[in-house]
């Protein structure tokens, strides 16, 4: 027996089953990412529906809507949970906008949570108001993102 003939053939098998575990580890990281993206995507859903729901189960849409119709008799208890509502919403949109631009998801989140904020900005002029304070504090490059989705469509703003 060539006993050079077996450590070849002993070394080709050891070399094959590297690179079946590589392609194996490779296909494992594939799986956790997607798993890791549909775990994150539940999130942001979740975080998304409790913000559409706290306009109804709060008394979030009669303060809304005062704000509206008599925006002169909001008091600063009512101002302070507009203000909070909207920067919510900012701290969402932010999110999402950070979690995109690192390919962790789609372009369709990042713009729908954007246009949520500007939907607030462009209709209710306390948060236009809080915007201006808010852009401020916020890294010029979503500050940039949302003031060019305000200019960009503001038909799609419209009350």
């Amino acid at each position: 027996m060539d006993w050079e003939a077996i450590a070849a053939f002993a070394e080709s098998l050891a070399a094959i089953g590297v690179i079946l575990s590589l392609i194996y580890v490779g296909y494992q990281v594939k799986e956790t990412k997607k798993a890791v993206k549909a775990s994150a995507a539940q999130a942001r859903t979740e975080l998304g529906v409790h913000l559409i729901t706290s306009r109804y189960t709060s008394n979030i849409a009669e303060v809304l809507t005062k704000s509206l119709q008599s925006p002169d008799e909001i008091t600063d208890a009512e101002l302070f949970k507009l203000k909070s509502f909207l920067s919510a919403h900012v701290r969402h949109a932010q999110n999402l906008y950070y979690q995109q631009r690192e390919g962790l998801l789609d372009d369709y989140f990042r713009y729908g949570v954007a246009r949520v904020v500007c939907y607030w900005v462009r209709n209710y002029p306390w948060a236009q108001k809080e915007w201006d304070r808010v852009k401020e504090t916020v890294p010029q490059e979503f500050n940039t993102f949302i003031e060019e989705e305000l200019t960009r469509h503001p038909e799609r703003y419209a009350a």
